[in-house]
């Protein structure tokens, strides 16, 4: 039969072995890439301390707890996934090493600083995730080299990634992102050895930690794709593959389950266990969301279509132009090689687009399975272009490749030095806000802030009254909201300077009888007869906003300050692109007092 046509690229590097002289070399370089990452992630672990975060990180780490909290009191209805089980190990080591150091003197009073946010905790799992990251650098270095046999392709792709302000803006945060791409790498190096001929133990161990990659998330899934490769050919078709492969699967079902604690929740789901704590599992948020896509009003097509101009502005934008059309080139020349290894690395981003596109909730940092190998083939296509060039003209074409090359690696390294040198010693909008509410509001006023329920952490960080905190426990409790615990550790010892806080949002979370003194629908009659003088609008909420509230807001009311980010043109794409949770924008209003007093009376709770 004849060999069908490939396209010639020939030059394109083969699994040639660099010279064993080369190897200090190569180790030096890649200690200085790793060095360098390093700092980058390290050095923005302590952004914000200790009132900023991520909207994400304080229910992260509290969801976590609460699976704990569950299973210690005989409880298996909350599973956990393969992030939860490192940030409760840091979590504990942290507690360890304060009680050593005294700093707590007991383990309630361990516990209490964790239940009120003791940045100490949050710095330790944030350097968890940078660790993490750095992680992912060098496995994408070891899956290169593994694949292509050149160092220098190998180096590259690590420096890629390393400067990568995809993995950068979620390296810093506790954020489970930086600890599932490491588990993707290591269930890929994993399957990437394997053959038809390897021992069974081999297909065990690569089913073990393709398992852990699921547990860690499900979007890791379509890392199995490249079995596909490991059974075909010519060498499979007596059928002997598929045994194995079998068991790989088996496997990963079974490390899925551990890990996850699936088994034990279904059991608790038999038995009638009550939930204790409200959270949101991963998987059936995934599901949920699977299902907007397939029966929501928006047809999946558009929404589709809408999704992938996201995620290409997002990726132009963090990783520049010359970065995504030579990965996009990758992906087509590697499906079209002969090697197994280089069509898996090819496989994993056409499966995964198809899994990301119809979901509704988009960001940026979504994209992160596709980096490292996106990274990897794009350092091959470089790699490549170099070796033609060179051979075309000794001189000229090297001069053309160093200027590929630089155009690269500015649309790479830019946006993450300018990112972290704008975090470095900057201090948040959010912060900004803080400082000038508690010196220009007198403390017990009331302030209606959009939000405050359900985004605190985009919001100034300031405290709602002790009564309304009160409140809240009883209401959490009697509605099934939550437990009441973080609340009830503030009450051992409430700051000092507290504020009436009315959360305002489209969707009341409390309603009748206790939202008349915690909510207002955006309601401007039960405003004023909540008695609100102060009015935080906050961009976050503008999609949701009632437009007739705002409106009367801008006619009856006084803008005393505006809060925004202070970035250069240069960076605030940057910080839009990657989640927009730095430097939230905000305006501050006053409302005059009301003449009519009223009492509210009429709250239902219900949006107007």
């Amino acid at each position: 039969m004849a060999r069908r046509p490939t396209l010639e690229l020939r030059s394109l590097p083969t699994s040639r072995r660099d010279p064993r002289r080369h190897a200090w070399r190569d180790r030096g370089v890649l200690a200085l890439i790793l060095l360098a990452a390093g700092a980058l992630r390290f050095s923005l672990a302590g952004y914000g301390g200790p009132h900023i975060y991520h909207p994400d990180e304080i229910e992260l780490l509290n969801d976590a707890a609460r699976t704990f909290d569950s299973l210690r009191r005989g409880n298996f209805s909350l599973a956990l996934n393969a992030s939860a089980w490192l940030f409760l190990a840091v979590v504990a080591a942290r507690a360890v090493v304060g009680r050593a150091a005294a700093v707590y003197p007991s383990w309630a009073s361990a516990e209490l600083a964790f239940l009120r946010q003791d940045f100490s905790f949050y710095l330790w799992v944030r350097r968890l995730v940078a660790a993490a990251s750095l992680a992912g650098v060098f496995l994408t270095e070891r899956l290169a080299r593994r694949v292509f046999g050149s160092s220098t392709i190998a180096l590259l792709a690590a420096a890629l990634y390393g400067f990568s302000l995809l993995d950068l803006s979620s390296a810093h945060w506790v954020k489970q992102d930086a600890i599932v791409n490491l588990c993707l790498l290591v269930a890929q190096l994993a399957l990437i050895e394997l053959s038809p001929q390897s021992p069974r133990r081999k297909w065990r161990l690569a089913g073990a930690v393709c398992g852990l990659a699921l547990a860690a998330r499900w979007n890791t899934a379509p890392v199995l794709a490249g079995l596909w490769f490991a059974v075909r050919g010519r060498e499979d078709r007596d059928g002997r593959a598929w045994p194995p492969v079998i068991q790989l699967l088996l496997f990963a079902a079974m490390t899925y389950l551990v890990l996850t604690l699936r088994p034990l929740t279904w059991l608790a789901s038999w038995a009638g266990q009550p939930v204790l704590y409200p959270t949101q599992p991963y998987e059936e948020t995934l599901l949920r969301r699977y299902h907007e896509a397939m029966t929501g009003p928006v047809g999946l097509l558009r929404r589709m279509g809408s999704n992938a101009a996201f995620y290409a502005a997002a990726a132009g934008t963090t990783m520049g132009a010359p970065f995504c059309a030579l990965s996009a080139v990758g992906v087509v020349l590697a499906l079209g090689q002969d090697g197994r290894a280089r069509r898996q690395l090819a496989l994993f981003p056409v499966v995964y687009l198809p899994f990301l596109l119809p979901v509704r909730v988009r960001e940026a940092r979504y994209l992160l399975p596709l980096l490292p190998y996106a990274c990897i083939l794009t350092a091959w296509v470089l790699v490549g272009i170099a070796r033609r060039l060179k051979g075309l003209h000794p001189v000229a074409g090297p001069a053309a490749a160093s200027l590929v090359g630089a155009w690269l690696a500015a649309g790479v390294a830019i946006p993450s030095l300018s990112y972290a040198r704008f975090l470095l010693g900057h201090a948040d909008t959010r912060t900004i806000a803080a400082a000038w509410m508690h010196a220009e509001i007198p403390d017990g006023s009331t302030i209606a802030a959009e939000k405050y329920q359900e985004l605190p952490n985009l919001l100034p960080p300031i405290f709602e009254s002790e009564s309304q905190c009160r409140l809240k426990i009883a209401a959490s409790r009697e509605r099934g909201l939550g437990s009441g615990r973080i609340r009830e550790a503030w009450l051992e010892s409430y700051p000092e300077h507290t504020y009436r806080i009315i959360s305002l949002a489209a969707r009341p979370l409390f309603g009748a009888p206790w939202g008349r003194e915690v909510e207002n629908p955006y309601d401007w009659s039960l405003l004023r007869s909540q008695g609100v003088r102060y009015v935080l609008l906050a961009d976050h909420a503008a999609g949701e906003r009632d437009r007739s509230f705002e409106a009367r807001l801008r006619h009856d009311g006084k803008l005393l300050a505006r809060f925004e980010s202070a970035a250069s043109p240069a960076v605030r794409p940057l910080l839009a692109a990657t989640g927009g949770v730095i430097d939230p924008t905000m305006e501050l209003w006053s409302v005059p007092a009301s003449s009519t007093g009223g009492d509210g009376a009429g709250y239902t709770g219900r949006t107007p």
